[in-house]
């Protein structure tokens, strides 16, 4: 759902900001990927 999609993106961009690795299911993902350009 989206608001799922919107859990998984707010923890790994906060994983990202800690200086750890993003979820690579959550990097591939084309519909999130749309949702935030990297």
């Amino acid at each position: 759902t989206r608001s799922k999609m919107a859990q998984v993106a707010a923890k790994n961009l906060l994983d990202v900001l800690a200086g750890k690795e993003p979820d690579p299911r959550f990097l591939v993902n084309p519909e999130v990927k749309n949702t935030r350009p990297l």
